[in-house]
């Protein structure tokens, strides 16, 4: 039972040590790059979206990514916002892969199939950032990507008979 009253306590312990052995020492700040962006099928309510997340963590000390929030837009217009709380682990001295995943609304779907039809593809963007940290800290780390969708791609994931009014 002591035993594990002290496990409890030793991330407390590192980081407790880690500043008073390192007073100039601060907590490097991690990095978090968006890796794909992709359709993955048909809800009620919208399309379902994933965005792939890779974080590297340089720290000594494990850290954890408790929320994510983000913006998909095309055009320069935002087709949707994206709060998703992510509970995902980051072990030290790593990288770690992870996905947020979302829906985008059938208005927004419409939205975006009438760009792609009229420009063959669009260009859309996706910028946020995650809320990563301890118990004792916590930072907001930032992350974007740009990328194209063609109307092949949008197409593959639309339900039979949707249309299009123009």
């Amino acid at each position: 039972m002591r035993y594990r009253k002290w496990v409890s306590f030793a991330p407390f312990g590192v980081a407790l040590a880690t500043s008073l052995l390192c007073p100039a020492c601060k907590p490097e700040r991690p990095t978090l790059t968006v890796t794909s962006t992709a359709l993955v099928g048909a809800t009620t309510t919208g399309l379902a979206l994933r965005i792939g997340l890779s974080a590297s963590n340089p720290n000594p000390v494990d850290l954890t990514v408790r929320a994510v929030t983000a913006v998909v837009s095309t055009a320069g217009r935002p087709l949707v916002n994206v709060t998703l709380p992510q509970s995902v682990r980051l072990l030290s001295q790593k990288n770690t892969p992870f996905f947020a995943d979302a829906v985008l609304p059938w208005p927004a779907v419409e939205q975006l199939a009438r760009l792609t039809v009229a420009q063959g593809a669009v260009s859309y963007h996706v910028s946020g950032a995650a809320t990563v940290g301890t118990t004792l800290f916590s930072l907001e780390v930032p992350f974007e990507q740009t990328g194209a969708m063609t109307l092949l791609e949008l197409r593959t994931h639309l339900p039979a008979g949707f249309s299009i009014n123009f």
